[in-house]
């Protein structure tokens, strides 16, 4: 009789043990079809922060997802990937060679690889990677025959140990075996092409008698290719065809000059995802051929061709982002030219003649906001994901709008991020080809001049006390000619003439100089033609440093104002500072003059041990470092890379 309850009891307690069971059974698959792994998801993340150009966050987002799988491949090359495109090389190459022994046939793992082996030895001067570029060139080949970027970095390789014909032999070995691939075959008949065209070239120029046989030799070369070309588009089908195929015909009909054929081609090649990473080093030939082709034009038409061509080079995760980046600095590039241009059309570069104008003479042509929120956007994000020398973007968007009414304090921010950057020293700031013993010099010299800019933006906002400190921290830091000038105008519009005079000729005892300063376009837009001596008082009304005109309108240059003054500066224990050593065998001028030449030859100028900006001769106002060129190499702009960028913005500046 007892035993009924007992069965009913385990009955009972059975259905909640079997309907838990079927929750968490349920729960299980839930999950399973909501989407992917923590792991799965942190690896998207940092994907996502990659494209956005946070190389650095990037990378701690990679480490973090290989801490949660230590045999995640593309966790492992996101990190490789990351150190890459911050120029740590050696870093890079070794999480580069990790991906491969996990997954030794990814195609993005082999590209960065030998990528990173080409340019890390040209960058650090090492020909044993550039070597292993080409040692490692037969496997990539076989793993990845249709990277198009794969033949770039070896060909990038051989052309810096200037070995092109190995690149030729590397191709045909690897042909023996995939004889059969397309995108191979265009690329030896291209570098067989060219290697024939060099030969002939050099032979005609030097009147070589062997000239005639090499010029058959290339024709030869060019009928060989037709014929297959011709063949080849007989028989393509348009929907069914491989990429490799449109590929070998776009590239193909380009080597031999023909146009209309070679985008037809590539239309057709573009038509899927595959096909459209593969044509991206094509569109990108045919963008820098137009652009080109409009260095003469104005601002207006270049700035319609960059930002036509822009969103054809959008970043992903499968397409490198460098020629995106140099097509928006190219961008950049034009709408600060254009503001420097608008800046001496409206007369702040009057002084360049030695002469001044009148508010009433000047021109009223001005930057327009909409043109400075623009370089504002651009500068800003460039500072961040240009990692050939992010600091050079935060110095020219901070010189543009420092000296724009509606954006001092924009300006201010510009500069202050740019400061906290490089005094956190991060990655990407300074060319990655600057000497090491160099770069701090470099990064010193950024500090000083984007405070100098902070201090002139504060200045143009009132704030002088904030100013004057900025200043006076930047001449500790670093002193260079343009601080002192700066700091010297603020103090002289505060009617401290005597403080003002021996920081101006301390500006000319570091080699002050109208490519160097800022003073004459955004200092102290104070009272025109005002003198040392010449009292706040004794101004009239319209000339007064808080109106809007004297804000903007033209001063006499420094050393105009040392010999028109009657300001004696101070000597003996109450001088300045600031001031360098006087020579006590100076016989020109007064006690305490500035010496004849520029540069003060009793005193050691910063500019003697430190690299000098460069500087545009346009715009005497922009105390800009020199901004990286392209990577040293052989190739020319016909033949572009993702490297070859900067390449076409050099140019244009030049």
């Amino acid at each position: 009789m007892r035993s009924r309850p007992t069965r009913t009891t385990l009955s009972a307690c059975a259905f909640p043990v079997v309907g838990a069971c079927a929750l968490l059974a349920s729960g299980v698959v839930a999950a399973c079809a909501r989407g992917p792994s923590v792991a799965e998801r942190a690896l998207q993340e940092a994907r996502a922060t990659f494209v956005a150009g946070d190389y650095a966050a990037a990378q701690l987002q990679f480490r973090r997802a290989v801490g949660m799988d230590l045999a995640a491949p593309q966790a492992t090359l996101g990190v490789a990937r990351s150190h890459h495109q911050l120029h740590e090389y050696e870093a890079a190459l070794l999480r580069y060679e990790r991906a491969l022994e996990l997954e030794p046939n990814d195609s993005l793992v082999w590209e960065g690889y030998l990528d990173a082996l080409a340019w890390g030895g040209i960058f650090e001067g090492n020909g044993a990677r550039l070597e292993t570029a080409l040692a490692a060139a037969p496997a990539a080949l076989h793993a990845a025959p249709e990277n198009v970027e794969i033949y770039d970095a070896v060909r990038t390789a051989s052309a810096e140990l200037n070995r092109l014909p190995d690149y030729t032999t590397i191709l045909e070995l690897a042909a023996e075996e995939l004889s059969d691939n397309p995108v191979l075959r265009i690329e030896l008949a291209k570098a067989r092409i060219e290697a024939a065209r060099r030969a002939s070239n050099a032979a005609v120029g030097a009147g070589d008698a062997e000239a005639p046989a090499l010029t058959e030799i290339t024709e030869a070369l060019a009928v060989s290719l037709r014929t297959e070309l011709d063949e080849v588009s007989s028989s393509v089908m348009t929907g069914s065809s491989p990429p490799g195929v449109f590929y070998l015909l776009a590239v193909g009909y380009d080597l031999l000059g023909e146009a209309e054929s070679s985008t037809s081609a590539l239309e057709s090649l573009e038509r899927t995802e595959e096909g459209r990473r593969m044509g991206v080093p094509l569109r990108y030939r045919q963008f820098l051929d137009e652009w080109i082709a409009v260095l003469d034009a104005d601002a207006a038409t270049r700035l319609e061709v960059t930002e036509r061509w822009l969103p054809r080079f959008e970043p992903s995760w499968t397409i490198d982002p460098s020629r995106h980046r140099a097509i928006l600095g190219m961008q950049f590039d034009v709408l600060v030219g254009a503001a420097k241009e608008t800046s001496v059309a409206a007369g702040d570069d009057s002084e360049a003649a030695g002469g001044g104008t009148s508010a009433a003479e000047r021109p009223t042509a001005s930057l327009t906001e909409q043109d400075a929120d623009r370089i504002a956007a651009i500068g800003r994000r460039l500072a961040r994901i240009d990692t050939w020398g992010g600091a050079s973007h935060y110095v020219e968007t901070a010189s543009v709008l420092a000296r724009t009414p509606s954006h001092y304090a924009t300006a201010v921010q510009v500069a202050a991020d740019g400061i906290e950057a490089l005094r956190e020293d991060r990655a990407g700031l300074i060319y990655p080809g600057t000497p090491a013993n160099e770069r701090e010099q470099l990064r010193l010299r950024y500090l000083a001049v984007l405070m100098q800019l902070q201090g002139q933006a504060l200045h143009n906002l009132e704030r002088n006390d904030e100013a004057e400190q900025v200043l006076r921290e930047a001449i500790a830091l670093h002193p260079v000619a343009a601080s002192y000038a700066v700091l010297g105008g603020l103090l002289l519009d505060q009617d401290r003439g005597a403080e003002a005079f021996d920081l101006f000729v301390a500006a000319l005892a570091h080699g002050f100089s109208a490519a160097e300063t800022m003073l004459e376009e955004q200092t102290r837009a104070s009272a025109p033609h005002r003198t040392l001596s010449t009292p706040r008082s004794a101004l009239p009304p319209s000339a007064s440093p808080r109106s809007a005109t004297a804000r903007s309108s033209p001063i006499p240059s420094i050393r105009r104002l040392l010999t028109s003054s009657s300001t004696t500066p101070r000597q003996g224990p109450g001088a300045s500072p600031l001031l360098p050593a006087r020579s006590s065998s100076s016989t020109t001028g007064p006690p305490g003059a500035a010496p004849a030449s520029p540069r003060c030859p009793t005193t050691s100028s910063s500019s003697t041990s430190t690299p000098t900006p460069k500087t545009s001769s346009s715009w005497r106002s922009l105390p800009t470092p020199i901004r990286p060129s392209w990577p040293p190499s052989s190739r020319s702009v016909a033949t572009p890379s993702r490297f070859s960028t900067t390449k076409a913005r050099r140019s244009t500046s030049t």
